[in-house]
């Protein structure tokens, strides 16, 4: 999926761009991160751990649970009707047997991590399918990584009273408003054209 999304950015003639990330999702951004650094200014991961084992157990049957058997339910889900506009609709069943053994693979990117020069933020609910454990220990790795100044440093935000699952129209109300305010933040995100050409340029000499 990493692989898939520079592919993508290459297609679309972006040299670098905002890598935001939801759930799984998240994975998908933290790998193209990880396999391709150059393209990514700034990677944002919402509700999703750097190891499989951030689950919550629940969360990991559900995932062992994806495959083929699933197909006829799906078809009324976003995904499944999307399938059918597929040049091969007929593989969506083997579609979701892939995708059910990609999930329930087991990793752990942490050693990654720690290598990513771009500024990362983190973005969870107080409620949310990652324990806040997992979720503090995401935020040390990120803030571990080497050569990273202040304004490359791991930053966490949580949409605070909001359940992820159990109220996601709260939780997606706020991840936007959440990330409008961090995107726009001066130390993250510097100027660009000629006011960054004016900060960038040394003050003149007085004696000259």
């Amino acid at each position: 999926m990493g692989d898939d999304i520079a592919a993508l950015l290459d297609h679309l003639n972006i040299a670098k761009a905002y890598l935001v990330g939801h759930s799984f999702g998240g994975a998908g951004a933290i790998r193209a991160a990880i396999q391709h650094p150059k393209k990514v200014r700034r990677l944002v991961v919402i509700s999703s751990p750097y190891a499989s084992s951030g689950w919550y157990s629940e969360e990991q049957r559900g995932m062992d649970q994806i495959g083929a058997a699933m197909a006829e339910n799906m078809m009324q889900t976003p995904t499944g009707k999307l399938s059918k506009q597929w040049p091969e609709p007929q593989r969506f069943p083997q579609f979701l047997d892939r995708y059910g053994k990609m999930m329930s693979e087991d990793y752990d990117w942490s050693a990654d991590i720690t290598k990513l020069p771009m500024p990362l933020l983190l973005v969870f609910a107080d409620n949310d399918s990652v324990s806040q454990k997992r979720v503090a220990e995401f935020l040390a790795i990120g803030r571990r990584r080497e050569g990273a100044g202040l304004a490359e440093r791991a930053a966490l935000e949580v949409a605070a009273g909001a359940r992820a699952w159990l109220q996601p129209l709260q939780f997606h109300n706020e991840v936007p408003q959440i990330l409008g305010k961090s995107l726009a933040d001066p130390l993250t995100n510097p100027p660009a054209g000629p006011a960054a050409a004016s900060q960038a340029a040394p003050a003149p000499d007085k004696k000259q």
